[in-house]
């Protein structure tokens, strides 16, 4: 078995002398040549080779070993283990010269000057979302994220103010009017801006969606943070405000309700 071992860089050196050049021929029939490295015990023959600027180091088990040429002649691996010793050389001092005295410095680049972090625009995402120990749903989950003008998420105070918007589709005031179905505000402390923002819950008051079948089962919240010194920043986000499934609508048609008594809405 060969063991090779990382090559080694020295820009603008010269090679070293070739005065102990060997070939060694291996047990799976290959043959490596090279000159004898001080690193050479009794376990390894190790070979060197070199070339302008590089020198490269394998070790070879003295057991896979057949035989050495050295000096014209051929002789089994035992009989040129006491002859390693002898010849091995370690690579000179200064071969490997200084790489920053020898290439040139690449040019630092320009350092962009620090700005400071502020918001450029506001990321909204809302759900309907249960908190308690019912089945029923509870309010809106809101997640905002302030962030920069390169996306990176920025932690800041201000103020909060959403508004949840339905239309009125069925009952006996179904006109398709849009309604205001709530209205929060809400105080964003820094501390609580975390990498993908912050999370707020808002309750349903005086409409709930979930019971009131005369709203569209979708709605449109939309959020304004104020903050100081920054400006006010808006987004919408889309949100389904009904439980989805065929057989809660059924259940409204013919029991005029959307949970079943087992699930204490």
């Amino acid at each position: 078995m060969v063991w090779a071992f990382g090559t080694a860089l020295a820009l603008g050196a010269d090679p070293v002398p070739t005065r102990a050049q060997v070939a060694v021929h291996l047990e799976d029939g290959r043959t490596v040549t090279g000159e004898v490295d001080a690193a050479t015990d009794d376990e390894h023959l190790w070979l060197r080779t070199t070339a302008p600027g590089i020198a490269f180091s394998r070790a070879i088990a003295w057991n896979n070993i057949v035989a050495v040429d050295h000096g014209g002649t051929q002789c089994p691996a035992a009989e040129f283990r006491p002859i390693a010793e002898q010849i091995k050389t370690p690579l000179p001092e200064g071969f490997f010269a200084s790489p920053e005295a020898r290439l040139p410095r690449a040019s630092s680049p320009r350092a962009e000057p620090a700005r400071p972090n502020r918001v450029a625009s506001l990321e909204l995402e809302a759900r309907m979302a249960n908190w308690d120990a019912d089945a029923l749903p509870d309010g809106l989950e809101l997640r905002i994220r302030p962030i920069d003008d390169r996306g990176r998420t920025v932690r800041v105070d201000g103020d909060l103010d959403v508004r949840l918007v339905g239309q009125r589709i069925a009952g006996r005031n179904a006109s398709g009017a849009f309604s205001e179905l709530g209205h929060w505000g809400e105080r964003v402390r820094a501390d609580e801006v975390k990498p993908f923002g912050a999370t707020y819950r808002v309750p349903f008051r005086a409409v709930h969606p979930e019971l009131d079948p005369g709203f569209s089962p979708d709605g449109v919240v939309h959020a304004r943070l104020g903050v100081s010194g920054q400006g006010v920043f808006e987004a919408s986000a889309s949100v389904y405000l009904r439980t989805f499934g065929r057989l809660r609508d059924q259940l409204q048609l013919r029991k005029n309700a959307r949970f079943f008594p087992f699930e204490r809405p």
